[in-house]
C-alpha cells in the first residue's frame, strides 16, 4: 500500500484531529519529521482547528478568506503540510487572532529539552 493510500485511510478514518495523533504513535508509518508531532506543532494546529469552528467557519470557509484551495487548509490541519512563518500569520489573521498568540500557544506545549533532529 502507498504512503499516499495509507495518508488517505488515516484522514478517512480518524479525521484530522484525531490524524494528528494517530501521526504522533504511528510516525514510523508516515515518517514525519520530529517538529511536525511535536507537542508544540500539535498544540499550534489544535489552536487554529479550535479557532476555525469557533466561528462556525468549514475549511471551505478559511479557504476562502485565505483565497487559496481548501484541499491546503485540509493538509494543515491534518499536518500533512508545514506552515511557513510568513502563512501562519496570514492564516491567523484570516482567523481574527494575534500571531504571537499562537506562537505562545506552541512554545507552551514544546519542552525545554525538545531537539529540531
Amino acid at each position: 500500500m502507498s504512503m499516499r493510500s495509507l495518508r488517505n485511510r488515516a484522514c478517512t478514518q480518524f479525521g484530522c484531529r484525531s490524524q494528528i495523533r494517530y501521526r504522533l504513535s504511528s510516525s514510523r508509518v508516515f515518517h514525519l519529521s520530529q517538529t511536525l508531532r511535536s507537542p508544540g506543532y500539535v498544540a499550534l494546529l489544535e489552536a487554529l482547528i479550535q479557532a476555525r469552528k469557533a466561528h462556525g467557519w468549514t475549511q471551505r470557509d478559511l479557504a476562502a478568506r485565505l483565497q487559496c484551495v481548501r484541499s491546503w487548509v485540509s493538509k494543515v490541519e491534518c499536518g500533512e503540510r508545514r506552515l511557513d512563518p510568513i502563512e501562519l500569520v496570514v492564516v491567523a489573521r484570516a482567523l481574527g487572532l494575534d500571531p504571537a498568540a499562537l506562537i505562545d500557544v506552541a512554545a507552551r506545549a514544546t519542552p525545554i529539552g525538545h531537539t529540531v533532529t
